[in-house]
This record gives structure tokens, sequence and C-alpha cells, in this order.
């Protein structure tokens, strides 16, 4: 997993977090419904972020945030199922 840079801009810090550091600007362009160009204008700083911009940040953080604890949780019971499958794989032996 690449290691995300962190900005002084809170608007490129979070889209980086939301999309990773990789062709970030158009994803955040999509799910914001705003023009790329504007993004761009955004992440250089050269025009204020509107704040409700940042509330609609916030709010698919809160999604993604949803999102990742499902799949850790799916993670760890995939974890335990497997751990008790291979308890069983060792305590009862197939005959070769």
């Amino acid at each position: 997993m690449p290691i995300i840079e962190m900005t002084t801009n809170p608007f490129n810090q979070t889209c980086i977090a939301l999309f990773g550091p990789e062709d970030w600007k158009p994803k955040a362009a999509d799910l914001l419904n705003v023009n790329l160009r504007t993004v761009q204008y955004w992440a250089a700083g050269a025009k204020p972020v509107p704040p409700g911009i940042f509330i609609e940040l916030v709010q698919h953080i809160g999604e993604a945030v949803s999102d990742m604890l499902a799949r850790v949780n799916a993670l760890q019971r995939a974890s335990i199922a497997i751990g008790h499958h291979l308890s069983e794989l060792c305590s009862n032996p197939s005959p070769e």
C-alpha cells in the first residue's frame, strides 16, 4: 500500500486520503459534481474551496470509514473461519 503524503492544504489532504495519491483530482471532480479545472484550482490554492464542499467531503469520509470498518470486520471473520478450518484439518487429518 502506498504511503500517503500529507499536505498543508486540507482539501488536497482529504481528497488524497479518500481517493489515493494517484489521479485523485478527476475522482474528486466526479464525486463532487464539479469541473476538473475547478478541482485543480482548489488543489493549487488558486481559488478558495467553498464550505459546502468541505461539508460534502466530511460526509464522504464518514461513508469511507463505515465501508472500511465493514471490510475489517469481514476480514476478521474470514480469518477466524480459516483458523477454525485449519484446526479441524489438523485434528482430523485425512488418510492418504
